[in-house]
């Protein structure tokens, strides 16, 4: 699906519509086609649940970074506090 950014004010004075109206479909388009750094956040916040239920709630930021990296997946570690 391809992302496309418009200028709102524009387009609704081309269409004649309402720029409200124009607010709610332009949101309904973002919640198809998330950003990539959203998709990231999520696969990140996926590991680190699966590192913590692995180590039975016992491992923290520090220890879930360490294994992140040696996973492939290298992150800071206020990355992995903030999930």
């Amino acid at each position: 699906m391809e992302c496309a950014s418009f200028e709102i004010s524009r387009l609704a004075r081309l269409l004649e519509v309402l720029r409200a109206g124009l607010y709610r479909w332009r949101q309904s388009q973002d919640a198809q086609c998330p950003l990539p750094s959203k998709v990231l956040q999520k696969t990140l916040d996926l590991k680190n649940i699966e590192f913590h239920k692995t180590s039975k709630g016992t491992y923290g930021s520090p220890r879930i970074t360490s294994d992140l990296a040696e996973a492939s997946t290298p992150v800071y570690e206020n990355t992995v506090q903030l999930a």
